[in-house]
């Protein structure tokens, strides 16, 4: 299907189909009766900010927090870079986002991802 953003008051795009926004009985109670099988396999895609810095796709998801670029390193998790140091992040522990450089927390979100992102050897963020 392509990559395409969702609009910023919707939240949808026009690849998802028509926006639908009104509803009757039919749409929200179902006896199970009337199941539709499309009979098409459903194609998921994650649209990467940058696809080329994807990097390691099919590899595991670092559970230490190392990563990198080679064919055999472990990748980060979606929305995380892996810092020009090897690092995933940034990570936000609920209260913050933890600058583990410095101990504490960065000033701002733009700021941790600054920190990761700047130079990366990889970049799933979507």
């Amino acid at each position: 299907y392509g990559c395409v953003r969702v609009d910023d008051a919707t939240h949808w795009t026009s690849i998802m189909g028509a926006l639908k926004t009104e509803y009757d009985e039919s749409d929200t109670v179902s006896d199970n009766s009337n199941v539709i099988e499309s009979g098409n396999e459903v194609i998921y895609t994650t649209c990467y900010i940058d696809e080329e810095l994807a990097v390691n796709l099919d590899n595991e998801i670092s559970n230490t927090g190392i990563c990198g670029n080679a064919d055999f390193s472990y990748r980060c998790d979606n929305s995380e870079c892996c810092s020009s140091a090897g690092y995933c992040g940034p990570e936000h522990d609920g209260t913050g986002w933890v600058n583990y450089d410095q101990g504490g927390y960065y000033a701002s979100e733009d700021d941790a991802y600054d920190a990761y992102c700047t130079n990366p050897l990889g970049d799933w963020r979507v």
